[in-house]
């Protein structure tokens, strides 16, 4: 031990304490020069024993304590202050100066500083959270998730932060498509102009909202690890937040000429969310389709309803087929069952047909079973099995750990071929097309979402991202992932192919010529006899909440109703159609 103006040193890191007696063998000579030398080596060996514990090294921190005290002690007379405060002080305070995402790149963040410091990281004008998401700094974003989950509080104050931003970016759009709205308004009576129709203002809406919910995904799965306190942060609104947004939506619906297309597509998105449970609010649900009563009648929101009926009726009916299971003395299905029976009459899908897929063994047996009970229950019904649209749980075993992954019924079936193949061994693509006998669209897409995309649950052959003939696929038993529970999303385009939109295109067509007719006879059966002209007007007034019908449409539909011997012409005057009883 050496003693130095009362300063007891003790020897026990040979790097630090060769520093020590440097310095102090300076300081008793006298020599400056020396002394100044020894004590920059002090100073470097102290900042990078500091550096290395950050970086979770081990440390003397013994020696640590011992040179701080003794740097605290002496004193620079020339500036009549502790050699600490003038030569260690500055230095230590320069090399923590830097942005946040440094700031956290060097790991200086320990639990004390991040504590104290969470909102001033956050905040920080250039460099802080809202700058990071503004540009899109998913490397940061995630540093930052990861180091504030280290502190209690640290995940609560990045939610709140983020949903603030969420809303503030929601409000702009909103302002910004109100103030478009009121120029589309004054559009209405000069469509010469440059300014924005109600419809375009709708549009730009959509995809102003869609673009913000894909920004928020892609930081929810590339910075915040999926996690679902985010998510359900992101999602959260009050019920007033929710009454405004719907009552702004109905707004932008009143812009729009087509209401029966905006109907179809409405039909389609809701039957999505509500069979694949993404819907965020049934109340939220329900507040629209009551405010689309209220703007366009209840026969609007009839088959809406009656989806959601269909929903609440199908949890009874599983309940009770769990009751029955349980009384019968039939043997139980090896897998937990779930159906939905849906009426083909409110869906927008085509429940008639069935699309094609072999199930396995036990599956069958498990829907032969519910079927069997539905149908003593409901006699003159009939169930057509939906394969495209359901999902299943399955528990996949792999060489790190086993997981419960989410996947459609596809998936599962394509999975399942797999269970007895032996290690190593692969199946083509020909051969999972002809035993699954899933539709080849189908099949390549969720080839694609198991092969190709995030979660690679099966390796292809050769690599690339399509699926094409003679491929080849084997189990990935190296699979690994932090997450206990992994949903599998199948690949699809977010808009609709060529095909889907005309096929849409020709069911709404079709839908406008049974309601022209309709409006047609309604107006002769009450008028009995009226002229071409007047009725043309007369069935366009009707059917303007709805669609703007083409005069020659119309003019087809009254032809068909002639043919049909509905009506017919006024004799003398072909202009002027009779109500024939």
């Amino acid at each position: 031990m050496i003693v130095y103006n009362n300063v007891a040193i003790k020897h026990s890191s040979e790097s630090l304490s060769n520093h020590l007696l440097c310095l102090l063998n300076a300081l008793c000579s006298e020599d400056r020069v020396y002394a100044k030398s020894a004590n920059n080596y002090l100073l470097d060996v102290l900042l990078n024993q500091i550096l290395l514990e950050c970086e979770n090294k081990i440390i003397d921190h013994s020696n640590i304590k011992v040179s701080m005290d003794m740097l605290l002690e002496l004193t620079d007379t020339s500036a009549k202050d502790s050699v600490y405060a003038t030569d260690f002080e500055g230095q230590f305070l320069e090399t923590r100066e830097c942005d946040a995402p440094e700031y956290m790149k060097k790991k200086y963040c320990k639990e004390e500083l991040i504590s104290k410091h969470l909102k001033t990281v956050i905040e920080m004008e250039n460099s802080g959270l809202i700058p990071m998401l503004r540009n899109e700094k998913m490397d940061d974003l995630g540093r930052m998730y990861k180091l504030f989950g280290r502190v209690a509080k640290g995940h609560e104050e990045m939610k709140t932060a983020i949903s603030n931003y969420i809303r503030e970016l929601g409000k702009d759009i909103n302002e910004t498509v109100s103030n478009s709205a009121t120029t589309a308004t004054a559009a209405e009576s000069n469509t010469t102009g440059d300014r924005q129709t109600g419809t375009s203002v709708a549009i730009r809406w959509v995809q102003d909202v869609l673009d913000l919910k894909d920004k928020f995904d892609k930081v929810q799965n590339l910075a915040l690890s999926n996690d679902k306190a985010f998510q359900t942060a992101f999602n959260e609104k009050t019920e007033e937040e929710v009454d405004n947004v719907l009552d702004k939506t109905i707004t932008l619906f009143r812009f729009i000429g087509e209401k029966d297309v905006f109907e179809r597509y409405y039909k389609q998105h809701l039957a999505k969310r509500l069979l694949l449970g993404r819907s965020v609010s049934d109340d939220a649900e329900r507040g629209m389709i009551g405010k689309l009563k209220i703007e366009c009648g209840y026969q609007f929101t009839t088959k809406l309803e009656g989806m959601f009926n269909d929903m609440r009726i199908s949890t009874d009916t599983m309940a009770d087929f769990k009751d029955y299971l349980e009384k019968s003395a039939l043997e139980r299905p090896k897998l937990d069952l779930s159906v939905t029976v849906l009426t083909s009459t409110f869906w927008p899908m085509n429940l008639s047909a069935s699309p094609r897929c072999n199930f396995p063994a036990e599956i069958t047996k498990a829907c032969d079973t519910f079927q069997r009970f539905y149908l003593a229950r409901h006699s003159g019904r009939r169930l057509t099995w939906q394969s495209n649209m359901g999902s299943a749980d399955i528990r996949a075993t792999f060489n790190a750990r086993k997981h419960d992954i989410n996947v459609s019924t596809y998936q599962m079936v394509i999975l399942l071929m797999f269970n007895d193949l032996p290690a190593g061994q692969s199946l083509s693509y020909e051969t999972i097309k002809g035993e699954s006998d899933i539709p080849e669209a189908d099949l390549k897409r969720n080839l694609q979402s198991l092969a190709c995309a995030k979660y690679k649950i099966l390796v292809k052959e050769p690599k690339g991202k399509e699926i094409e003939s003679g491929d080849k696929f084997y189990f990935n038993s190296d699979f690994t992932c932090q997450l206990q529970r992994i949903k599998i999303q199948t690949v699809a385009s977010k808009v609709e192919t060529e095909g889907e939109r005309k096929d849409t295109r020709e069911k709404v067509e079709e839908a406008r010529k049974h309601q022209t007719e309709a409006a047609i006879v309604r107006i002769m059966k009450d008028r009995k006899t009226m002229d071409h002209n007047l009725l043309i007007a007369e069935v366009t007034k009707q059917l303007q909440p709805r669609f703007v019908p083409n005069p020659a449409m119309i003019k087809k539909r009254i032809e068909a109703l002639i043919e049909r011997e509905y009506l017919e012409r006024a004799p003398g005057d072909r202009r002027v159609y009779n109500y024939l009883a």
